[in-house]
């Protein structure tokens, strides 16, 4: 039971972070994009790039309170983190394309289901790789 409930908490502390996040990412590509100086794509980027820093940065210490400090292990859990960003990425494009362009399902309903399954596989990667307890 105080397993099921530890495991619940991470949940809700990784979904609250994970909203911040989203609110991050938004903040950035409009700050970004002040007067159209900076293109869309650009924008885009490096607002991925800082809201997945600061997933990053939560994730560390808040969600997995992984406590390793020290220049090699940052190293190592940010590179970790920042290539399993990147692989659900292309996931999540993947997956799409083969929901709507092969398995004709409906947008909106597979862009919902490939988020969750994203969501799904950054958690994992982030519990079981990135943040595991003998990382440090």
């Amino acid at each position: 039971m105080i397993l099921l409930r530890s495991n619940l908490k991470e949940i809700f502390s990784y979904a609250f972070w994970g909203i911040i996040t989203t609110v991050i990412n938004l903040a950035a590509y409009s700050l970004f994009r002040i007067n159209n100086i900076i293109s869309v794509q650009i924008a885009t980027a490096l607002a991925w790039f800082v809201s997945v820093l600061a997933a990053f940065i939560t994730n560390k210490f808040f969600v997995f309170k992984s406590s390793g400090t020290s220049f090699a292990v940052l190293f190592k859990e940010g590179g970790l983190f920042f290539l399993s960003r990147i692989f659900s990425g292309v996931l999540d494009v993947a997956l799409m394309t083969a929901a709507v362009y092969f398995a004709f399902f409906p947008e909106k309903v597979s862009k919902v289901i490939v988020n969750l399954i994203v969501i799904a596989v950054n958690y994992l990667a982030s519990k079981i790789v990135i943040f595991r307890k003998n990382n440090e």
